[in-house]
């Protein structure tokens, strides 16, 4: 199922062309559609958590490429990393962790 979904997804963000068929978004070819918005409108959500290496603030921030936010100071992206932690109900979770360097990701409070 998994790599089904992944076919799908490179599909509709054309990271692959079809050989056959159509896909078409309110009647309209997906080819016919600017390719980086196309790829701002969808995103996947993976539910293995990964975490790259780095602070929780830039785990969490690579879901700003892409957006208006994206080459923002980082005092606004960081207010937009904060909203997105609370709407995710991660805020708590994120707070609770240890202020500790771990090996392969580095802890920052979001109070």
């Amino acid at each position: 199922m998994k790599s089904t979904v992944l076919t799908l997804l490179g599909l509709l963000e054309r990271w692959y062309n079809m050989n056959a068929g159509d896909i078409t978004i309110d009647g309209r070819p997906i080819s016919t559609f600017n390719l980086a918005w196309l790829r701002t409108k969808m995103r996947l959500v993976q539910q293995e958590p990964v975490l790259f290496n780095g602070t929780v603030f830039e785990n969490v921030a690579y879901g700003l490429v892409g957006s208006e936010w994206e080459h923002s100071p980082r005092d606004v992206q960081m207010a937009q990393v904060i909203s997105a932690c609370k709407l995710a109900n991660a805020d708590g979770f994120i707070n609770a962790l240890p202020e500790v360097r771990l090996p392969h990701i580095h802890v920052i409070s979001l109070i």
